[in-house]
């Protein structure tokens, strides 16, 4: 059994963001309405979103790709070289220093992200988002 972790390959790490921005871009998400200000970059695919918070940005660098399944649980069922399939890929948000608190790293290898965690409730002040954040739908989030 492999021991090191299953991390996504560049190109399956491209294709994620890709597909991130062009849902936001072509579908209503519940929970994210991007302020009037950046629609015409939303239109154009350029905003990528957190699956969890909901936090919305257009340079990348604010999110990661994550296993929706934690990489862990692949290993201890024995199907590790299945860690990363496209299925199991979520986009979350990226903390870029100290006390940001992105989804990313708050789920780390849980299953949840833990309750008020991520950018939308770090740095309201750079989130596209205008949908109220206590009134977003968190997917992953936990106790």
């Amino acid at each position: 059994m492999t021991t090191d972790r299953m991390n996504f390959k560049e190109a399956q790490r491209l294709a994620a963001f890709e597909c991130n921005a062009m849902w936001l871009k072509d579908h209503d998400v519940d929970g994210v309405f991007i302020a009037l200000a950046y629609e015409g970059l939303r239109r154009k695919g350029q905003i990528y979103y957190c699956e969890n918070c909901l936090f919305c940005h257009t340079d990348r660098n604010y999110f990661n790709v994550d296993h929706l399944v934690p990489d862990l649980r692949f290993k201890q069922w024995g199907k590790h070289h299945l860690a990363r399939d496209a299925r199991n890929m979520a986009i979350l948000c990226y903390s870029r220093q100290k006390r940001d608190y992105g989804c990313n790293q708050s789920k780390s290898a849980n299953y949840y992200v833990p309750r008020r965690r991520g950018l939308a409730f770090s740095h309201p002040e750079i989130d596209m988002n205008c949908y109220p954040v206590s009134e977003r739908p968190f997917e992953w989030a936990g106790d």
